[in-house]
């Protein structure tokens, strides 16, 4: 495609398992190239910053310190410097996704391997790793939930006594026992009295009126 546009830069993206994305830098036809593994996406909507990207315009590229200093740096910096042709105005429009550096190839798309990151790790590999390490969180929690089952079941062991827990209780006083020689009185019902008492005084009242009349 390169050689029908007549072209000497090419970036492109390949796409994997529908989950994984990887992006290729190369000068064509004789390189070098690079690959990247790309990380963290974000699209427009979720940035919503004023800046964009026209047709024709030109982007201006800022590098930390360690792209002088680091050989392989230095290639990748200035493959991105011979995409860019002219200055433009500043406006942030960024960032987009970041780029995990994999492997830098003599050749166009091939060719040797002229630097490869140690700490690189395949998305594959990452994924295995987090599935693993929640496998290993789940079986621990199973074998504490065994281990508390077994405790359950386990009959429980009585402890022998010991001849010194009971140094310093203080016995409660014992009262002498009293005898009551004396037949109790009975209670007094007080309601069953005011109605004896009210009902004198009525019968009372009738022999007077008896009388009177």
């Amino acid at each position: 495609v390169c050689e029908m546009k007549n072209c000497n830069k090419c970036i492109y993206f390949e796409a994997k398992k529908k989950q994984d994305l990887y992006m290729w830098l190369s000068n064509s036809p004789h390189g070098p190239s690079a690959k990247f593994l790309v990380q963290n996406i974000h699209t427009l909507a979720e940035l919503k910053m004023t800046g964009n990207c026209l047709k024709g315009s030109r982007p201006l590229l800022s590098f930390d310190p360690a792209f002088d200093e680091l050989p392989h740096y230095a290639l990748l910096k200035e493959l991105l410097i011979q995409i860019i042709e002219e200055d433009a105005a500043l406006v942030e429009i960024g960032p987009r996704f970041v780029l995990n550096l994999i492997k830098i190839f003599q050749g166009s798309f091939g060719g040797p391997t002229l630097y490869e990151n140690p700490h690189y790790q395949s998305p594959n590999m990452h994924r295995r790793v987090i599935r693993s390490i929640t496998a290993a969180k789940y079986r621990e929690k199973q074998q504490v939930k065994d281990v508390q089952k077994l405790r359950k079941k386990e009959p429980k062991t009585i402890l022998p006594h010991d001849p010194t827990a009971d140094v310093f209780d203080i016995p409660a006083e014992e009262k002498p026992v009293e005898i009551q020689w004396v037949k109790p009185e009975p209670k007094v019902d007080l309601t069953a009295r005011k109605r004896r008492i009210y009902k004198r005084h009525r019968k009372l009242q009738q022999k007077m009126n008896r009388g009177s009349a």
